[in-house]
């Protein structure tokens, strides 16, 4: 009998940390938990995400709006945010992508000449070469858009530290964001 009941016991026990370990590797998450918590490929917080507003069409966004998750981006300072590495983006919401034209203007300083490739949700939408101040503007495929959380990516294979002392790898300093 009690065997019989030791068995029992211990089969109860491997269910329990069987199915703990289930959930262990399989989380029953959000993916936006998932993304920032568990694999860490996003910078975005699901608070921060949750806080995110749908972006009102020509709108001027300046570099440190709440309804834009940085990703890849510094610190902003007093007038702009520097990118922060080889590639960066900017996340941000829409309700409908159909009331856009296709068109994104960036206010920004490039830190000596730059080759910029740029993405929307994964799809390269064009590569431009730009130096000192400027107003860049981006034209796309507003089909490329959807309702809800979209990515503007970018891949700057020119980025260097500036010759200040600054360590960190620069290429863009944005000022602020606007679509249409």
């Amino acid at each position: 009998m009690r065997e019989k009941c030791l068995k029992i016991l211990i089969g109860v026990f491997c269910f329990f940390y069987l199915v703990l370990v289930y959930f262990v590797f399989n989380p029953n998450v959000s993916k936006a938990y998932h993304d920032y918590y568990i694999s860490k490929i996003s910078s975005l917080s699901p608070k921060e995400l949750d806080l995110m507003m749908n972006l009102i069409p020509q709108k001027k966004y300046i570099h440190t709006s709440k309804d834009l998750g940085f990703i890849g981006w510094s610190h902003p300072e007093t007038n702009h945010r520097w990118s922060d590495g080889p590639n960066s983006s900017i996340a941000f919401k829409i309700d409908d992508w159909q009331k856009l034209d296709g068109l994104l203007n960036l206010d920004c300083v490039a830190l000596g000449r730059q080759n910029v490739s740029i993405f929307i949700n994964d799809i390269n939408i064009g590569h431009k070469i730009i130096e000192g101040e400027l107003i860049f503007n981006i034209t796309f495929n507003r089909a490329l858009l959807r309702n809800g959380l979209n990515t503007l990516a970018f891949n700057f294979p020119d980025a260097h530290p500036p010759e200040n002392g600054d360590q960190r790898i620069l290429a863009l300093a944005l000022k602020s964001f606007q679509i249409r």
